[in-house]
C-alpha cells in the first residue's frame, strides 16, 4: 500500500518540471554552484512557464533564471568576440609575437644541429675503433645503438620546432576567424557545439553564486582573452569583463601594439 501511494504521488505535479532535453540548457553542468561546486541542472516553473538553472544539492537554494544567465553569458562572449575593424592590428601583433618566439626556436634548432653533428662524429669514431679491433663487438653494438637512438630523438625535436614555425599566418587567420564569430556560434549551435565552445573558452567552466549574483571563472583561454584585452585597449575602453568580474590588466598586463614575447 505504501509503495502504491508513493507511486501515485510521484505522478502528481509539484509545480515544476525537470528538463530532460539539454537543448534548452546549454550551460547545464558547465556552470557550477559557487557554494558546493556541483554543476547546475535545469527545471521549469509550470505556473510561470519560466526556466531556471539550479543546484542539484537539496537545501543549497542556488538558482538563476535561464534567461538571465544566458544574457550574462552572451555578454561575456561579446567581450571576447573580435570586431572586424581591429582584425588587422591584432593580426600584426600576433605575427610580431610569434616572430619573437621563433627567435628562440631558431637558437634551439642551431643547438640541436650541433648536437646531431657531434653524435655523427661519435658514431663514426665508434665504427672506426671497431674496425681497428680496439673495442669488442658487444661494446660497439651498445654504443652505436645508443648514438642512433639519440640521433632519432634529435631529429624528432627538430621536426617539432619546424612544425611550430610553419603555417603561422594560416593559423593566426583561423584563430581570428574563430574569435570574430563567438556569439554567432554560440547562438546557432546545438547543445554539443555550445558545450564545446564554452569549455574551449573556459576549460573549468563558470561558477554562479546567488547571494552575490556573481559569475566567476578560475581558468580561461589565454590567447582569446589576450586578444580581447588588446581590442579594448585599441578602442580606448576600460579593459575587463564586468559580467565575469575579470579585470584584464591584472591578468595579462597592459598591452599595446608592440611585440610581447611572454604573454601569449
Amino acid at each position: 500500500m505504501f509503495l502504491k501511494v508513493n507511486d501515485v504521488q510521484s505522478k502528481n505535479p509539484h509545480g515544476y518540471k525537470v528538463e530532460t532535453n539539454p537543448e534548452n540548457l546549454p550551460l547545464k553542468l558547465f556552470v557550477k554552484c559557487a557554494n558546493c561546486g556541483n554543476g547546475l541542472t535545469g527545471y521549469m516553473v509550470k505556473k510561470k512557464k519560466i526556466w531556471y538553472y539550479k543546484c542539484r544539492i537539496k537545501g543549497c537554494c542556488n538558482n538563476k533564471s535561464v534567461k538571465d544567465l544566458h544574457e550574462r553569458f552572451d555578454d561575456i562572449i561579446s567581450h571576447l568576440t573580435i570586431k572586424p575593424e581591429f582584425r588587422s592590428l591584432l593580426r600584426e601583433q600576433m605575427l610580431l609575437t610569434i616572430g619573437d618566439l621563433n627567435k628562440g626556436n631558431e637558437e634551439n634548432r642551431k643547438r640541436l644541429k650541433v648536437e646531431y653533428e657531434e653524435l655523427n662524429r661519435k658514431l663514426e669514431r665508434t665504427e672506426e675503433r671497431y674496425m681497428n679491433e680496439e673495442i669488442a663487438q658487444d661494446l660497439f653494438l651498445k654504443y652505436s645503438e645508443k648514438y642512433k637512438l639519440e640521433k632519432l630523438d634529435l631529429l624528432r625535436k627538430t621536426k617539432e620546432l619546424e612544425a611550430n614555425c610553419s603555417n603561422q599566418e594560416e593559423i593566426i587567420d583561423l584563430v581570428l576567424d574563430f574569435s570574430e564569430n563567438l556569439n554567432k556560434m554560440w547562438h546557432s549551435g546545438d547543445f554539443i557545439k555550445r558545450q564545446r565552445l564554452q569549455y574551449f573558452l573556459f576549460p573549468k567552466g563558470l561558477s554562479y553564486e546567488k547571494k552575490t549574483d556573481q559569475v566567476r571563472t578560475t581558468e580561461y583561454n589565454y590567447v582569446i582573452l589576450t586578444n580581447a584585452c588588446k581590442q579594448q585597449t585599441l578602442g580606448n575602453k576600460k579593459s575587463g569583463i564586468p559580467s565575469l568580474q575579470l579585470d584584464y590588466p591584472t591578468l595579462v598586463g597592459p598591452l599595446g601594439i608592440e611585440p610581447s614575447t611572454h604573454r601569449l
